[in-house]
């Protein structure tokens, strides 16, 4: 099968909860309106809306052995996502997060990193990634076991197959920002990043500054979200 694009990292159940103004007294329940489960995570949602966009996807990754992990790939499979190189495993959860949602659409983020930090170099099948014509890394600072030196080797092998590669930047909760992807940079064609993640992965502020220090290390397309203002 020819692909267009393969993706790694980041799968999750997400567990959506709205409104949420403010938490219940410790030991006791509030009543919310509406709480939902979504396929969530930056390397299995953009496989799934480029396969919605006609694009032929592929994720790679793993899930465990569990409700969650029987969710994620049923859902996708029905997304047209090939899932042939998906791994499960019996050591880890499947990784989830309760996203609580505002009156004014602000969330905010409980993660389980579960078996998305269980994600290694060689589980990555190169004679499957050669066939595509992208290799996207989707949650640096939330797959562990990819980042630093080995997601360089990564890009760079990819590189080498004449691939293209992307990465999609998450929030860092334990505060290493640019260590995650330092090794990566040099391989990456496309580098994407919220305003507030990149202002953290870079030390720069303004989305011109961001894109000249992303580009210092031969990116060569930097796109910087700006929220309600865009890209």
């Amino acid at each position: 099968m020819a692909l267009d694009v393969v993706t790694v990292g980041v799968v999750c159940a997400d567990v959506m909860v709205r409104p949420v103004e403010s938490f219940p007294d410790r030991g006791k329940l509030t009543l919310v309106p509406k709480l939902e489960i979504h396929l969530g995570g930056l390397a299995g949602v953009t496989a799934t809306v480029l396969c919605q966009l006609g694009v032929k996807a592929a994720f790679i990754g793993k899930v465990g052995m569990d409700g969650f992990g029987d969710y994620i790939l049923n859902e996708l499979t029905k997304q047209k996502v090939d899932v042939t190189r998906v791994k499960r495993t019996s050591d880890h959860a499947t990784s989830a997060t309760v996203v609580l949602i505002s009156q004014d659409g602000e969330r905010t983020f409980l993660h389980h990193l579960g078996a998305n930090a269980a994600i290694l170099e060689q589980d990555l099948d190169f004679d499957f990634i050669r066939q595509a014509k992208v290799l996207h890394w989707g949650g640096p600072a939330i797959t562990p076991g990819l980042e630093g030196k080995p997601i360089g080797r990564v890009m760079k092998r990819a590189r080498e197959y004449g691939v293209k590669t992307s990465m999609d930047t998450a929030y860092d909760g334990k505060g290493i920002w640019f260590g995650h992807i330092e090794h990566a940079l040099p391989h990456l064609d496309t580098v994407m990043s919220s305003l507030e993640e990149a202002r953290h992965y870079t030390g720069k502020q303004e989305p011109d500054e961001i894109a000249e220090f992303y580009r210092s290390f031969g990116v060569k397309t930097v796109v910087v979200k700006l929220g309600a203002d865009g890209i």
